[in-house]
């Protein structure tokens, strides 16, 4: 029955999670790329 299929749209809370993932990413790098001590920190 059409029912048994399983549904090809993700849930609310998965695109959550990803949304949320890829912030922090984005937020971790924008902070790394922003900090001026990681030119000092290179050996």
């Amino acid at each position: 029955s059409a029912s048994s299929i399983p549904p090809s749209i993700p849930e609310a809370s998965t695109w959550t999670m990803m949304v949320l993932g890829f912030a922090g990413l984005g937020y971790a790098a924008f902070r790394r790329a922003k900090s001026p001590q990681s030119e000092a920190r290179i050996p």
